[in-house]
């Protein structure tokens, strides 16, 4: 069964972050600037969603940065198993009493009202236990991931790398880029399929990835 729940507010320094007022980010906004949404999750993830959480660029950084960790940790471990209940998880774990207890522990995470910042501290645990074997190690990943919903068994580090933000281009640049992107257009519509692939070359070698779509392209930095 799955819930839906209204977390608390987010704080911007003292101010309490309303859509109304114009002040709450959007995630377009994160992954324009170059977050990758999993990082802003794992951000909320971190704290109890009955708490008051305070938004600022760090806390943001510094979850994208745990993120590439935990991806980079647990890449080698792929795949890992389909764990959807804890008779699964336990089943899966016979014979390895660190993931048991590790199970546990998550368990009563998830039933002290839905702790995440408790599950999220038995995953690092797991990750730094030597006593788990490799299958009960995939085994307490694959279940604090499925009640974390962070996408660990098909994240790739790739793309967490921070990105250059928009605001980072100078004027010049963004008209350069504007008017490459203009170019391309134009051969498509003339159907000079050659140009419109040169275009997307010299694009790339700028960092710039441009996707066609139906209101026309949409390019970011990567």
């Amino acid at each position: 069964m799955r819930y839906w729940l209204h977390n608390e507010f987010l704080q911007l320094g003292a101010e309490k972050m309303a859509k109304s007022a114009g002040g709450a980010p959007r995630l377009a906004d994160l992954t324009e600037a170059g977050y990758h949404p999993m990082a802003y999750r794992l951000f909320l993830l971190g704290g109890h969603y009955r708490s008051q959480l305070d938004f600022n660029t760090a806390a943001v950084e510094a979850a994208q940065a745990t993120l590439r960790r935990l991806v980079a940790r647990i890449q080698p471990l792929r795949p890992l198993p389909a764990v959807e209940t804890l008779a699964e998880a336990t089943r899966r774990a016979q014979g390895d009493p660190a993931a048991m207890r590790l199970l546990d522990t998550i368990d009563a995470a998830i039933a002290a009202d839905l702790s995440t910042p408790r599950i999220l501290a038995a995953l690092q645990d797991a990750l730094r236990e030597p006593a788990l074997t490799p299958d009960g190690l995939r085994t307490v990943v694959a279940a604090a991931d499925a009640l974390l919903g962070l996408g660990l068994a098909v994240l790739d580090p790739k793309d967490l790398e921070q990105r250059r933000a928009l605001g980072d281009l100078s004027a010049e640049e963004r008209r350069a880029i504007s008017e490459l992107v203009a170019d391309r257009t134009q051969a498509r519509k003339e159907r000079d399929w050659a140009r419109a692939d040169q275009i997307r070359a010299q694009l790339d070698e700028l960092g710039v990835t441009i996707t066609d779509t139906p209101e026309g392209p949409v390019w970011q930095l990567r």
